[in-house]
């Protein structure tokens, strides 16, 4: 994968536990700067190129890409924020 990609979590998923997995990678995604990061004084986010490619899914599913967002973060988003897309790293992540 390459570096911009979610971590996959190392185990396989099982049925009775993927929501709950799915949830935590979400929060753990959204959590790290180069995936998120909220400017309050310029009323924008930076976001992840991923969810630009996938926008219409998370529309659907939420609503809007912060409401989506907000379902993984502590502190919400207000809906007005402006949202910029960061490139995306496709060098392939050789550590994992």
């Amino acid at each position: 994968m390459s570096i911009s990609c979610p971590v996959l979590p190392q185990a396989p998923f099982a049925e009775s536990s993927l929501d709950k997995v799915l949830n935590r990678e979400a929060k753990q995604f959204f959590a790290t700067p180069s995936n998120l990061k909220v400017v309050a004084g310029e009323k924008k986010i930076y976001l992840s190129e991923i969810l630009k490619f996938y926008k219409g899914e998370f529309i659907t599913q939420a609503g809007s890409l912060i409401a989506y967002i907000n379902q993984y973060i502590d502190e919400d988003i207000p809906e007005c924020y402006d949202i910029e897309f960061v490139p995306s790293d496709w060098i392939i992540n050789k550590s994992q």
